[in-house]
Parts: structure tokens; C-alpha cells; sequence
């Protein structure tokens, strides 16, 4: 659902764009209703060790969506990310980009 209309603390000409997703592997890609992605923000609503990290990567602003990244660590005293497996958790993301 993006968001048209001014943005308090955005700069002029960006629209936000928002949604949730739960992983079903370790990386993935969102299509947003933008015209082009310039930035992401990931968030979860739970953490568990099989799935702790996220990471998101919007393409250099050229494409009207991101890839994400979900992680864990490797083991309980080695916090070296590796793919997340499950149970995954819900994740809300919000996109700047432009129209």
C-alpha cells in the first residue's frame, strides 16, 4: 500500500511503501508498488535463534523492488550470520523510493 501524499521527514518527491512478509528461506525479493526503491526498513515481531537477522538491499534506486536476507548465527557463541531456517517470524518492512 503506498503512500502518495506528503511524508512528514521525507524529502519532496519520495512516498513511502509498506508491507509484512514471513520467510520461507534464507533470501527472497518484495515487489513494492514504487517506481523505484531507494531505501528499506526491516522489522520483526519476534526473534528466535533459527531466525534473528534481516537484511535488505534496494537494488542501487533502479527497480520498484528489494532483496532481503534472513539469518541466524552460526551457533550460541559464534554470532556469524548464516541462512535462517525455521520457524520464521513475521517481518514488517517500509519502502522510500519514488513513483
Amino acid at each position: 500500500m503506498a503512500l502518495y501524499g506528503a511524508v512528514a521527514g521525507a524529502a519532496a518527491g519520495f512516498v513511502l511503501d509498506r508491507g509484512t512478509f514471513t520467510p520461507t528461506a534464507g533470501t527472497g525479493t518484495v515487489t513494492t508498488a514504487l517506481g523505484n526503491v531507494i531505501a528499506v526498513i526491516l522489522t520483526m515481531d519476534d526473534v528466535d535463534l533459527t531466525h534473528m537477522f534481516n537484511t535488505a538491499d534496494a537494488s542501487g534506486g533502479t527497480a520498484p523492488q528489494f532483496t532481503w536476507t534472513a539469518d541466524k548465527p552460526t551457533t550460541s557463541t559464534d554470532v556469524t550470520p548464516i541462512p535462517a531456517t525455521t520457524p520464521w517470524n513475521l517481518v514488517h518492512w517500509v519502502a522510500i523510493g519514488t513513483l
